[in-house]
């Protein structure tokens, strides 16, 4: 699971097809992180990799994990969890954005369409 970093410059429209999006689990729904990243594969979004959240870590509905929240592939992702995801400032453990979801977590929103970058950034786009 890889991804390319593909700057952006405000003003860009970034789609889901420009991000990269991974998933885990912290819960114990069985197949929630995989449930979830097809469900973003089939938004249009290039699908990282699903697995389990590090032990301990307590996630009721959903997070994402990110350095840059602001980012625009973040409030991307963002706009398809639903008026409950938290951002978290934190290291992320895994390819482009992390979404952390717990068993509260449902289905995805409809979301954007795009988001417009707001300043000059990075975002991790599929390889090739």
């Amino acid at each position: 699971d890889s991804c390319t970093v593909t700057p952006v410059t405000e003003g860009d429209k970034v789609y889901p097809a420009d991000v990269t999006v991974s998933v885990l689990k912290a819960g114990g729904r069985n197949g929630l992180a995989s449930e979830t990243l097809a469900a973003f594969r089939d938004a249009g979004f290039d699908p990282g990799s699903a697995g389990n959240a590090p032990d301990k870590v307590d996630v009721s509905y959903a997070q994402i994990w990110t350095t840059e929240p602001k980012n625009p592939a973040v409030r991307l992702v963002a706009s398809r969890m639903g008026k409950q995801v938290e951002v978290v400032k934190k290291a992320k453990p895994g390819t482009g954005v992390v979404v952390v979801v717990g068993d509260g977590f449902g289905a995805l929103a409809d979301g954007k369409e795009y988001v417009t970058a707001s300043y000059d950034t990075e975002i991790c786009s599929p390889t090739g």
